[in-house]
């Protein structure tokens, strides 16, 4: 054991005087270069930076079986670096717990400004339409073009690699190398009148998996292509005090370009477009578009939208899309008194089922509104109420046998009121706040004389919770700051009654002009549930003590360590619950370059 921990400390050491000298020597290398910028570009010749650290930890447990490890220590160490545009870096991490160095090496890539220029080389992640690409990594390259009110943007490149069959590799993780192009082109600003093309084209490479070597007729796997334009308009007026805007992008989509194609001769399809894109038995067109109305004045401000997203949309330059939907949102706002009383309300409809053809059709309400005053200088109030109504409506062309059951209804009502009131008594500042809260939550599910022989489970379910919260806090010229608050929690359900009470007690002291920070904590909770109409379940009681105290110190602009001490005793008052301590302590240094 001894040597065990021996030979782990001397690896860390080593780690952390390796790093170190990395350090001295990039820190040395950059001094030495110029770093100003290469002309009028935002280029540097050399820029480096990052940080290194060490961490220790020491746990211990009574009553239960130990959730992390006993000892435990951790070296790691992060540079970045740019060279003439090119950027880079590196990090290392040691630590006993995987009792292992790792490393790994940033991705190499190139991006620079000159006057209305901006080139990006490497991975790049631009943001072309929020319909089209948005959020998709290329690694290729990013051009970027704005001379005036001129807007021009092109990237191209590797948007997925491939995942090919392997023995530890699942059939649903296969994917074929992808490849994209995307652009824009137009005229004006994003957030000001404009009116922008957009315009992505995606395709896999079949040859990019061997399919003779593994049976992919059994997955779902299947080489794509994905072409799509989105006119996007926008109109400022008045100063941006009213906006319009709107964009639709219209996807054609092919799931398998494996399939046969499909002869649009006798259509009138123009033969350049299906040179660049062959539609296939397996193609399908669809959109998604919004259309927003802003208006901004003094004492009233609204704001109008609606989405839309078709059933079937797919774009190969969105992470994830969530299709079959349609949103209206409303949100006026109104001030008053010079900013005194200000008034924010949103309402959102929604739902989904656009074509119709599913069992049920889920429809989503939401309506919120809030209220902030400032009667004085001291004392101010917050209120707010928010609704959240969630049905599931059967489809009424369905035959009733198969949709039984089906229907639910959710609601949901929160009501809060948050009164603050600050005291000044020469250099102290005293702040009390009272918060309360009323949430009900109602349940609604169709019986039908078929669900009503089943299991006999009941159609309605509700829950009443109360929450109060009442604090303190008042700050010292000193640095001292002092604070203290109690909580209580009721909850009132068809099935169990909840009752949570709270204190929790703080202290914090700065010192050394800032650079030093103590901190100590302490807390009780004690929690209580009480099953109702079931004297088989007997009630659960816990109490819960906590504390932890910290202490943090700034040695310089660069350098600073903390140390923290975390304590838990978990008691069982009544029932089946268990009663355990836990015990831990960690040190951390940080050096910044």
């Amino acid at each position: 054991m001894y040597f065990r921990y021996k030979i782990t400390f001397s690896i860390i050491v080593s780690t952390i005087i390796f790093v170190l000298l990395c350090v001295i020597d990039i820190s040395i290398v950059s001094a030495q270069v110029n770093t100003g910028t290469i002309g009028d570009s935002n280029i540097k010749p050399l820029t480096a930076g990052g940080s290194i650290g060490f961490t220790t930890q020491a746990y211990q447990s009574f009553g239960i079986t130990a959730r992390q490890p006993a000892l435990l220590a951790r070296a790691n160490a992060n540079v970045s670096f740019s060279l003439f545009g090119m950027h880079s870096g590196l990090n290392l991490l040691y630590s006993t717990d995987d009792s292992r160095l790792r490393q790994s090496m940033n991705r190499l890539g190139f991006s620079g400004d000159w006057h209305w220029i901006h080139l990006a080389v490497g991975d790049v992640s631009p943001q072309i339409g929020k319909y089209s690409l948005n959020g998709a990594t290329i690694r290729g390259g990013y051009l970027k073009l704005s001379p005036g009110i001129f807007r021009l943007a092109v990237t191209a490149g590797r948007s997925q690699r491939a995942i090919k069959p392997g023995p530890s590799v699942n059939a649903s993780r296969l994917a074929y190398r992808q490849w994209m192009l995307a652009g824009k082109i137009g005229l004006g600003d994003k957030d000001k009148t404009h009116f922008h093309i957009d315009a992505l084209y995606a395709i896999d490479d079949k040859s990019s998996i061997d399919t003779t070597q593994t049976n992919l007729s059994l997955s779902k796997v299947t080489p794509k292509e994905n072409l799509e334009l989105t006119p996007d308009l926008g109109i400022s007026m008045f100063k941006g005090a009213f906006k319009i805007s709107s964009q639709v992008t219209v996807s054609v989509f092919t799931r398998d370009i494996n399939s046969n194609m499909l002869d649009l001769s006798s259509a009138g399809v123009p033969g350049f477009i299906t040179g660049v894109f062959k539609p296939r038995i397996s193609t399908r067109v669809n959109y998604a578009g919004n259309a927003n109305m802003a208006l901004n004045l003094n004492v009233f401000s609204l704001n109008l939208g609606v989405e839309r997203i078709q059933p079937g949309f797919t774009s190969l330059g969105i992470s994830q899309v969530r299709d079959d939907r349609q949103t209206i949102n409303i949100a006026p706002k109104f001030k008053f008194f010079g900013g005194r009383l200000v008034m924010s309300n949103h309402l959102s409809l929604g739902q989904d089922n656009l074509s119709g053809t599913r069992f049920t059709t889920q429809k989503s309400t939401q309506f919120g509104t809030n209220i902030q005053t400032q009667l004085s200088n001291m004392f101010t109030i917050a209120a707010s109420y928010n609704l959240f109504l969630h049905q599931i409506v059967p489809n009424a062309s369905v035959a009733d046998s198969l949709t039984a059951g089906l229907g639910q209804t959710q609601t949901s009502n929160n009501f809060m009121i948050q009164p603050t009131l600050s005291i000044q008594s020469g250099s102290l500042v005293h702040t009390v706040s009272l918060s309360f809260s009323y949430l009900t939550l109602n349940t609604n599910i169709d019986q039908t004389p078929a669900t009503n022989q089943t299991a006999g489970m009941p159609s309605n379910y509700g829950s009443n919770t109360y929450t109060g919260t009442l604090s303190y806090s008042v700050s010292l010229p000193s640095g001292m700051g002092i604070n203290a608050s109690a909580n209580y929690m009721k909850n009132q359900s068809n099935a169990i009654d909840i009752n949570n009470i709270g204190i929790n007690t703080g202290l914090s002291y700065t010192l050394f002009n800032n650079k030093m920070t103590l901190s100590l904590n302490g807390g009780y909770n004690t929690n209580k549930s009480t099953p109702k109409n079931n004297p088989m379940i007997s009630g659960v009681q816990m109490a819960q003590i906590t504390g932890n105290g910290s202490a943090s110190y700034r040695l310089t602009g660069k350098d600073s360590f903390s140390l923290s001490v975390r304590f838990l005793n978990n008691q069982a008052k009544q029932g089946s619950g268990r009663s355990f301590q836990e015990v831990q302590g960690r040190f951390q240094y940080r050096h910044r370059f």
